[in-house]
């Protein structure tokens, strides 16, 4: 299944508190398609999931914490980053 992918540009994006273990499931899959030659392989990866838009609050005033599994929520918000490289900039240019 990793020579599958290997070619194929992937972008990770997890929380360290996802109920998926990342240091089981993501990362050494990370190092397995690297190994294999992919060389567009990207990652982000966050402490928690909390609402960065200020809509959502806790009653204490704090940003709400979503499950750990909702990672997806800073890629739709624009926020997954790897240097000066930003998940969506990155997805646009495999556009061809």
């Amino acid at each position: 299944m990793i020579n599958a992918v290997k070619d194929v540009p992937i972008w990770f994006t997890n929380a360290k508190n996802d109920s998926i273990n990342p240091d089981l499931a993501t990362n050494p899959l990370i190092e397995r398609i690297v190994k294999a030659g992919n060389t567009d392989v990207h990652h982000s990866e966050f402490e928690d999931v909390h609402d960065t838009s200020g809509l959502y609050k806790n009653e204490d005033g704090s940003a709400y914490q979503y499950n750990g599994h909702w990672s997806w929520i800073y890629f739709d918000n624009n926020e997954c980053t790897e240097g000066d490289l930003n998940e969506w900039e990155w997805l646009a240019s495999k556009v061809n």
